[in-house]
């Protein structure tokens, strides 16, 4: 007769409960980060811009990248936030970025690099007379609609003659979820100028002021996608870039396509 051979009776039970193991870390090894946004989701050349890291960043050598070499990037020892060196000749425009660890990487987002100083907006700045001022004649200023309801406002000072450009970003770069609309107000709140789609949902208002004085920048949204709701909205994720110039603007040019070589024309 032949002796039957197999494993012991701890045997029996350890294999299970290796097995769990060895899927929980397979597991936790395969985990890549996730990469929510950048917030502020921007700022100037020739700066050094500290950011909020939304996600999850996960385990082991996280790092953050970019195809850009004008920019760098240093994670906290929380993973929490980052500090963007941002090279004084990199190229304006949208760049870029992904968390990367040992796993995988996270998805491509935004970080839009600009010419003008920037501002962060301070809460509270619904009303008229919680307004910040803008530095300068031009500016490009971060912000997020943080809940239902908010309204953010801004104080530019003109001079008569100047147009002031206000154009926000928020839509069709930023992946926001929002239709943003910009007004251009007096003093008393008499609306001057206001648009809805200029760009996508983007809108772009101008104003050219018949005297000096202040005159005040409102930003608000409703849902990109329509609801039930007639009410203002907003939310973590209704971030945007708003520019605020009072400086002569480009709209377009014609004709819109030119031949190389074909030699000089007046646009």
């Amino acid at each position: 007769m032949k002796r039957r051979t197999g494993l012991g009776i701890w045997q029996w039970y350890l294999l299970p409960l290796a097995g769990v193991l060895s899927g929980v870390a397979a597991a936790s090894a395969a985990d890549p980060p996730v990469l929510e946004r950048l917030l502020p989701a921007g700022g100037q050349r020739g700066t050094t811009v500290t950011a909020k890291v939304l996600g999850k960043p996960g385990e082991g050598n996280v790092r953050l990248q970019s195809a850009s070499a004008g920019l760098t990037f240093r994670l906290s020892e929380k993973r929490d936030t980052v500090d963007v060196d941002i090279a004084a000749d990199v190229e304006p425009g949208v760049h870029l970025v992904r968390l990367c660890n040992d796993s995988g990487a996270s998805e491509l987002r935004p970080f839009i690099v600009g010419i003008l100083p920037e501002q962060a907006e301070t809460e509270p700045n619904g009303r008229l007379a919680e307004a910040a001022t803008l530095a300068g004649t031009a500016a490009t200023v971060n912000g997020v609609l943080e809940k239902s309801g908010d309204v953010d406002t801004w104080a530019v000072p003109l001079e008569a003659g100047q147009t002031l450009v206000a154009s926000l970003t928020a839509s069709r770069v930023l992946s926001s979820p929002m239709d943003g609309v910009l007004q251009i107000v007096d003093g008393r709140g008499t609306v001057v100028s206001q648009n809805d789609d200029d760009c996508s949902m983007d809108p772009l208002a101008t104003f050219q002021a018949p005297m000096n004085g202040t005159w005040y920048v409102r930003v608000f949204a409703f849902p990109a996608a329509p609801n039930s709701s007639i009410a203002f909205a907003g939310g973590a994720d209704y971030v945007y870039r708003l520019t605020l110039a009072a400086q002569p603007y480009v709209d377009h040019v014609m004709p819109l396509v030119r031949q190389r070589g074909s030699g000089e024309q007046r646009l």
